[in-house]
C-alpha cells in the first residue's frame, strides 16, 4: 500500500476512534507538576533567603574587619616621621624605599600623602608599582578631602574601575612637627577583598561584592525605590564615598531571584512532563497504527481470496459434467496457469479431459502441502537451532532441558549437565580475525558429534560456550560415582581430541577446552540452579592447572555461588533501598564534634549483617560500584542534613569514596548535584580516598578530583601507611588530611616501631599543614598518648561505634563534652558512651 493510501486511511481511523483516551494520566501529571513546582519554589525561597542574609553577613563582617585594620594602619603611618620629611622636602624616592623596607604594607595597599593644600606629596603602591596623580583612587581621595577638613581618623571608599571598591581611611598626621605646622593628611586604601581583586572579577567574592554593594546618595536611600529597583540600606559604620555617595547594600527583590533559580527546575519539569505526555501517547499511536496497518492487510487479503474464490468457482464449473464452458476463457486460464505452474499455451494444447485434470489437481495440492511442511520445519530450524554450527541453540537447549527433567522425575533417574568452553576464544578472534574463530567453533561441534551418543543433547550454549545434557538412564549401576566416572571418561574422550593442533584455515590451531559437570538429582526442582552449578564448576576448571575438567563439589564451590546470591540479593537491595547509613563521630579533643563518617550496613534478610568488606567485594566484583555508590552517597547526606540540624555546631561529612566510582566520567558533578538535592554545602564534606584505590589514577579520576577541590571540598587520604604510603601521593592528591589506619593506633602502648611511625607521620602532616585522624582509638590511655603526639582528632570505640542519625540525635552534643575541655585537659576514668 502506497504511504498516501496509508495517511489517508490513518486519518480515517482517527476520525472514527476519535480522541486519545488519556484516562486520568493528563490530570493526574499536571497535579503531580503543580505540587512539584510549588514545593520547588517554597524550598528555593526559604534557600535563597538564608543565603542573601548569609552573605549580607559575610560582607559586613569583612568591612568591618577591613575598616579596623585599616585605621590601625593609618595611625602607625600618621606617626611615621619620614612622612613628615617627604612634606618638608625630602626625596621622595628615598621615602618610596624605606616604606617598601619597612614590609608594613600591603601588596594590595596604596599609601597617599597629601600636603596641607590637599595636593598629592606622595604616592606608593604595595606592590611596588607607581601611582600617577591623576589615577581613580588619587582623585577619589582628593574630592572628599576637597570636601570636609580631617579632624581624626575618619573611612572612605573609592569606586576603582566598573565593579572594584577600594576602602580606606585618611587621617591628620601625628608627629609632634607636622601638628606644630598643621600640615598633611595620608590616606591608606585597600581592596574590600584582596584576593577577589587578585583574582578578577569572575571570582565568588568578586560576583558576591557586585552583587551587594553599592553606591547611594542620601537623597536615594530617603527615598522609596522604584518598581523593579532593589532597596538599600547604608553600611555601619557609614563609609563615604566619592560625590556625596555612601557605600550600602543591596536588598535584592527575593521574587526575581528566585524566579530566576527555579528556571532551570521549570525548564526541567518541561521536560518531564513532555516524556511523561510521550510515554503515554507513543503506546497510543503505535497501538492505532499497528491496528490500521493489520485492517488494510486484512481488507487486502480478503479481497484477495474473493477474486481467487470467484476464479476457482468458474473453474470448477468448467470441470463439473454440466459445465459446457470453452476451455479458452481467460481467467480459467490464469487460475490454472497459477496452479500448475505451467504457461497458457501449454494448458491449451493439452488435450486431456476433466478427469485427467483432477488428477493433476490432486497432484499439484499434495505438492503444496509438500511445500508448506518443508517451509514449516525450516521455520523451525531458525528458531532452535545456531546457523554456525548446526547445533541446537540456546532456547532448544532450555526446552530439552525442561523435558529431560520431568522425564527423570518421572523414571527417578539422575542425568548430567556439562559446560563446555573454548579457551581463550577472544584471543584466537582478535589474532585470526572472526572467520577464524568461526572454523574453531565450527571443529568443536564436529568433535563434540563424534565422541556423543545418540542420546546426548548437544547445544550451543552461547558464544564459545557449549552445552550438553548427558542421558544416564541407560546405566545399571545408578551410584553417583559412578554415573559421575562416566561423566568424567566423556569429558577426557573430548578434551583428548584436542591435544594436538587441529587444521583450521590453514593452519594449525592449538585448541583447548574448559568443562565443567553437575549430576542433577531425578527430584530437583530447579533445573536453573543445576545450570549455575555446571557454570561455577566451568569456571573453576579454568582455574586449574593439572586438569581442565572440573565437577562440580559443593564445598569447593561454595563461594562461588553465595558470591553470586549475594550479588542477586544486593541489586534486589538497591532496588528497595533496603541499605542504611551509620555515622561514627570523629572528636576534636580541645573543641569537641569535628565530623561524622557515614558507613553503609546491610542486613540480609536471612543471613543477617553482611561485613561492609564484603558488600564492597561484591559490588566491585559484579560492577555494582556506580549505582551502589551513588545509594550511598545519597543516604549520607540525607541523614547528615538532618544530624546537622539537631545537633547543631558544625559538624563536617566524612565520606568513603572508590577509585572506581571516580573513573566515570563527570562523576565530580553527579557527586556535587547529589548533595545539592540534598541542601548539603560541598564545603562541609571530607571525601575519605584509599591509597590502593587511586594507585593507578588515569585522566579521569584527576579531573574528578580536581572538580571536587575547587568546589570547597575536602580529600582526606584514607589508611595511611597501609598501602604503597608513596610520598608523591601527597602532592598529586593535594589532601587536607590524613588518617592513620588503626592497625599503628591499637599497639601504641606496647610496640615502640608503631609509636615511632605515628610521630613520624604526625610530624610530617605538621610540617605540611594536613590535619591527621588517627582511627581505632579504643581506650582513654591510647587517646591521651596520641593528644601528647599532637594528634587532637581521633576516632574509635572509646568515643563511639557506629550509629544511627537517630541514635546521635538522641544523645546530642553533650554526649562528647565529656572527652574534652577548652584548656585541653582530660578528664580521668573516662568510660565510653553507649557500651
Amino acid at each position: 500500500m502506497s504511504p498516501g493510501k496509508l495517511l489517508r486511511s490513518w486519518i480515517k481511523e482517527e476520525r472514527r476512534e476519535g480522541p486519545l483516551r488519556w484516562d486520568h494520566t493528563l490530570p493526574l501529571t499536571i497535579l503531580l507538576v503543580a505540587v512539584v513546582v510549588a514545593t520547588t519554589a517554597a524550598v528555593r525561597g526559604l534557600q535563597e533567603r538564608h543565603r542573601h542574609e548569609d552573605d549580607q553577613a559575610t560582607i559586613l563582617t569583612l568591612v568591618e574587619t577591613s575598616l579596623h585594620d585599616l585605621q590601625a594602619s593609618a595611625r602607625h603611618w600618621s606617626r611615621w616621621a619620614p612622612l613628615t620629611s617627604a612634606l618638608n622636602g625630602a626625596d621622595p624616592q628615598a621615602v618610596r624605599q624605606q616604606i617598601s623596607r619597612s614590609e608594613a604594607l600591603y601588596r594590595a595597599d596604596q599609601l597617599l600623602l597629601f600636603n596641607a593644600s590637599k595636593q598629592l606629596q606622595l604616592a606608593h603602591s604595595g606592590n611596588g608599582q607607581p601611582l600617577a596623580p591623576e589615577a581613580e583612587s588619587v582623585r577619589c581621595v582628593q574630592e572628599q578631602l576637597d570636601a570636609a577638613a580631617v579632624k581624626e581618623i575618619q573611612p572612605i571608599a573609592c569606586a576603582v574601575g566598573k565593579k572594584q571598591i577600594q576602602l580606606g581611611v585618611i587621617a591628620p598626621l601625628q608627629t609632634w612637627r607636622a601638628q606644630r605646622s598643621g600640615q598633611g593628611t595620608v590616606a591608606l586604601l585597600r581592596p574590600i577583598h584582596p584576593e577577589a581583586a587578585d583574582s578578577g572579577s569572575d571570582s565568588r567574592m568578586g560576583l558576591l561584592l557586585a552583587r551587594h554593594l553599592a553606591w547611594r546618595t542620601p537623597t536615594e536611600l530617603g527615598t522609596q525605590p522604584l518598581p523593579l529597583q532593589p532597596a538599600a540600606t547604608p553600611v555601619k559604620p557609614v563609609v563615604s564615598g566619592p560625590k556625596g555617595a555612601v557605600l550600602a547594600l543591596l536588598n535584592p527583590i527575593l521574587p526575581l531571584v528566585q524566579g530566576r533559580s527555579l528556571l532551570p527546575d521549570l525548564l526541567l519539569v518541561s521536560v518531564v512532563l513532555a516524556a511523561v505526555l510521550a510515554t503515554r501517547a507513543i503506546p497510543l499511536l503505535e497501538r492505532r497504527q499497528r491496528r490500521l496497518i493489520h485492517l488494510q492487510a486484512e481488507r487486502l487479503a480478503t479481497r484477495r481470496i474473493q477474486r481467487t474464490s470467484r476464479k476457482l468457482d468458474r473453474l470448477l464449473e468448467r470441470l463439473g459434467p454440466s459445465s459446457s464452458s470453452s476451455r479458452t476463457q481467460p481467467v480459467e486460464d490464469e487460475v490454472m496457469a497459477k496452479l500448475f505452474g505451467a504457461p497458457n499455451s501449454e494448458l491449451e494444447s493439452a488435450g486431456e479431459g476433466p478427469r485427467h485434470l483432477t488428477a493433476q489437481v490432486e497432484h499439484k495440492l499434495s505438492q503444496v502441502a509438500s511445500s508448506f511442511e518443508r517451509l514449516l520445519s525450516t521455520a523451525k530450524a531458525l528458531a532452535l537451532f545456531d546457523s554456525l554450527t548446526d547445533l541446537p541453540n540456546r532456547r532448544y537447549f532450555f526446552e530439552r532441558l525442561a523435558i529431560e527433567s520431568q522425564r527423570a522425575r518421572r523414571s527417578d533417574t539422575p542425568f548430567v549437565i556439562m559446560f563446555i568452553d573454548v579457551d581463550k576464544f577472544k584471543m584466537i578472534n582478535d589474532t585470526y580475525g572472526h572467520h577464524v574463530g568461526d572454523a574453531a567453533l565450527i571443529a568443536v561441534a564436529d568433535h563434540m558429534r563424534a565422541v556423543s551418543r545418540r542420546e546426548d543433547f548437544i547445544s550451543r550454549y552461547g558464544g564459545d560456550e557449549f552445552a550438553l545434557i548427558m542421558d544416564l538412564s541407560a546405566m545399571e549401576d545408578r551410584s553417583e560415582d559412578n554415573l559421575k566416572a562416566q561423566a568424567y571418561q566423556f569429558a577426557v574422550r573430548l578434551t583428548e581430541r584436542f591435544q594436538e593442533p587441529i587444521p583450521i584455515a590453514g593452519m594449525n590451531l592449538p585448541v583447548s577446552l574448559s568443562v565443567g559437570i553437575t549430576l542433577v538429582d531425578s527430584q530437583e526442582a530447579d533445573p536453573q540452579q543445576a545450570i549455575q552449578r555446571s557454570d561455577a564448576a566451568m569456571y573453576q576448571a579454568k582455574n586449574q592447572i593439572d586438569t581442565r575438567i572440573s565437577i562440580f563439589d559443593v564445598s569447593s564451590n561454595k563461594h562461588e555461588l553465595d558470591s553470586y546470591r549475594l550479588f542477586a540479593d544486593l541489586q534486589t537491595a538497591l532496588h528497595k533501598h533496603d541499605l542504611r547509613i551509620l555515622y561514627q563521630p570523629i572528636i576534636d579533643v580541645h573543641h569537641g564534634l569535628h565530623a561524622v563518617e557515614a558507613l553503609v550496613r546491610w542486613r540480609h534478610p536471612e543471613l543477617g549483617d553482611i561485613p561492609p568488606d564484603v558488600l564492597l567485594n561484591i559490588a566491585d566484583h559484579y560492577r555494582l560500584t556506580l549505582p551502589l555508590g551513588l545509594e550511598l552517597i545519597t543516604l549520607a547526606a540525607r541523614g547528615y542534613a538532618s544530624l546537622r540540624a539537631s545537633l547543631g555546631g558544625d559538624p563536617r561529612l566524612a565520606l568513603n569514596i572508590s577509585g572506581h566510582l571516580l573513573s566515570h566520567p563527570q562523576m565530580g558533578q553527579t557527586i556535587l548535584n547529589l548533595l545539592d538535592s540534598q541542601l548539603v554545602h560541598p564545603q562541609k564534606v571530607t571525601l575519605e580516598i584509599t591509597e590502593q584505590s587511586v594507585m593507578e589514577m588515569g585522566r579521569t579520576t584527576e579531573e574528578n578530583l580536581q572538580y571536587l577541590r575547587a568546589s570547597g571540598m575536602q580529600l582526606s587520604l584514607d589508611d595511611f601507611g597501609t598501602g604503597h604510603s608513596s610520598l608523591m601521593r601527597l602532592i598529586t592528591l593535594q589532601p587536607s588530611e590524613l588518617k592513620i589506619d588503626k592497625a599503628f593506633v591499637t599497639p601504641l602502648q606496647t610496640d615502640p616501631n608503631a609509636l615511632r611511625v605515628v610521630s613520624l607521620v604526625a610530624t610530617l602532616a605538621r610540617r605540611m599543614n594536613l590535619r591527621v585522624v588517627a582511627e581505632g582509638v579504643e581506650t582513654q590511655e591510647i587517646s591521651e598518648v596520641l593528644t601528647k603526639l599532637g594528634i587532637t582528632h581521633q576516632q574509635g570505640f572509646y568515643f563511639s561505634h557506629a550509629r544511627s542519625s537517630g541514635d546521635l540525635i538522641a544523645a546530642g552534643q553533650r554526649a562528647f563534652q565529656r572527652f574534652f575541655n577548652p584548656e585541653g585537659a582530660r578528664p580521668s576514668n573516662t568510660a565510653a558512651p553507649w557500651s
